[in-house]
């Protein structure tokens, strides 16, 4: 049978847009468990993805961040939200040749047509556009998420000299007992027991 369209084009970049949502979704789900807690990801993991994307810009507001990070990461998160209309359009709708009449001329174009509304088209120019979006926007999700997580952590404590005297501590700690094993101060057990027992008490 003859087609009258060629996929080959078409396939790359659907692929590339549904990977691209793969990584929203990724980041998506992140955002709730780690700032909602498991109990309420447990409840929405199931529930659409813009209605997931909502929960996770409401959940920013709580933030303890500049508001300007929690603006920037609302602003990426009403874009993928978006492009889920576009993404949606693709996996819900066929691959068509269409026939565009303009007057008294008339062509044919390959496209991604609407089943509820045959004006609306996707041409393969339009849906890599999408693709370059999309990816862009799932990257620059996740590097804003990123940014939440560093903004929590303490850089300063980092060198604190009560937790540098710790690491020393623990250096001279080492080094003492790998010096009372060389002097065979200490009994150790030869790994093949080790091992042997631990085979042992899993049977």
């Amino acid at each position: 049978m003859v087609s009258l369209i060629d996929p080959k084009p078409w396939i790359p970049l659907i692929g590339r847009l549904f990977i691209a949502f793969g990584g929203i979704e990724r980041t998506t789900h992140e955002c709730i468990r780690e700032w909602a807690g498991e109990t309420i990801h447990k409840h929405v993991a199931h529930s659409r993805l813009s209605d997931r994307l909502d929960l996770a810009a409401d959940l920013a507001e709580s933030r303890d961040v500049s508001e300007s990070m929690k603006r920037d990461f609302k602003a990426t998160v009403w874009k993928a939200r978006d492009l889920a209309k576009h993404r949606n359009h693709v996996a819900h709708n066929p691959l068509c040749l269409v026939l565009l009449q303009d007057g008294i001329d008339s062509s044919f174009l390959e496209a991604i047509t609407s089943n509820k509304d045959e004006n609306k088209l996707m041409s393969l120019s339009e849906l890599g556009r999408v693709v370059e979006a999309a990816e862009l926007c799932s990257e620059e999700l996740h590097q804003r998420f990123v940014a939440f997580r560093l903004a929590k952590l303490d850089l300063k404590s980092l060198h604190d000299p009560a937790i540098a005297d710790v690491g020393a501590a623990w250096e001279l700690e080492i080094g003492r007992r790998l010096d009372e094993h060389d002097r065979g101060e200490t009994n150790s057990i030869d790994a093949d027991e080790v091992f042997a027992k631990a085979r042992s008490i899993a049977r």
